[in-house]
């Protein structure tokens, strides 16, 4: 909750060029959401609302962050365009199969995380290079921005081929 919290206040102050208040907020709501996620695994308390919030909470404070990053020209719209295409291609995806299927379950697979996991480095990475400017944080932050797109194509083909499978055998199955 606390990222969806914190969202118009990042990006506020990522559109203020306040990319340091930003940087905080978004360590906090990082570090809170890896502690949340450490106790409700340590405890056994996931719950149906939590685990559609924390996938939904990530892409709209990823998304969200790319386009306020995009708008005041640290990342460029290509980029921005490709990870906000792959977000929603997937929510529609998704929609039409609980519309038309009987396919609930949708489990991210490691190159959808992995894809996550690089999205986040590279706002973490041009927050940082923006903030303490210096050439090895501006080697990272041109790499991850470099790699995002990769992975975005790699892991929205992944993800296009395994329900392309997963409505074929559902269909196979119910005759």
């Amino acid at each position: 909750m606390l990222r969806v919290v914190l969202l118009p206040a990042i990006l506020w102050s990522i559109l203020n060029d306040h990319f340091d208040w930003a940087l905080w907020m978004m360590v906090a709501a990082g570090v809170s959401d890896g502690i949340d996620g450490y106790l409700a695994r340590l405890w056994n308390q996931r719950t149906t609302f939590g685990m559609y919030l924390d996938p939904i909470a990530d892409k709209l404070l990823l998304s969200s962050s790319f386009l306020a990053l995009s708008m005041v020209e640290e990342v460029s719209w290509w980029v921005t365009g490709m990870v906000l295409f792959r977000d929603v291609a997937i929510t529609i995806t998704v929609v039409t199969l609980v519309l038309t299927t009987s396919l609930r379950k949708f489990p991210p697979n490691m190159l959808g995380k992995a894809n996550t996991v690089v999205q986040l480095m590279a706002v973490y990475a041009v927050m940082l290079d923006l903030v303490y400017p210096g050439r090895y944080l501006h080697g990272m932050r041109l790499g991850l921005v470099w790699l995002t797109p990769a992975l975005v194509w790699a892991s929205g083909l992944q993800y296009t081929f395994r329900m392309i499978r997963k409505v074929a055998r559902e269909r196979k199955s119910t005759g």
